[in-house]
């Protein structure tokens, strides 16, 4: 029988949330969360698998980003991200990369 999950194991989860395919069924987006254990504090950020048979990648390079969503046409994904204020705004960056523009 494995051993429980202890107090002490907690910082080591990683919490996968907000899955979403794309239009054409070809890519999955979701959100990844883990704990930063340095600084105790929790990461979020947009991961990409194209399907069927690739590994997760790194999205987005916010720390705090959330719901990640394709756009209806497949060419954008919106996700929410923090503003300085720490006000979540609506972002949106292309499906094929680059840098991501505030729309909120």
């Amino acid at each position: 029988m494995p051993s429980p999950i202890l107090p002490k194991h907690a910082n080591n989860l990683i919490d996968v949330s907000n899955p979403n395919l794309s239009p054409n069924g070809t890519s999955l987006i979701f959100t990844r969360t883990h704990v930063n254990t340095k600084d105790m504090k929790s990461i979020s950020q947009t991961m990409h698998q194209a399907l069927p048979n690739s590994d997760p990648e790194i999205f987005t390079q916010g720390q705090k980003d959330t719901r990640p969503q394709h756009a209806p046409n497949g060419k954008t994904i919106a996700f929410l991200r923090p503003d300085d204020k720490d006000k979540k705004q609506i972002h949106l960056i292309s499906t094929t990369g680059g840098e991501a523009k505030q729309c909120t």
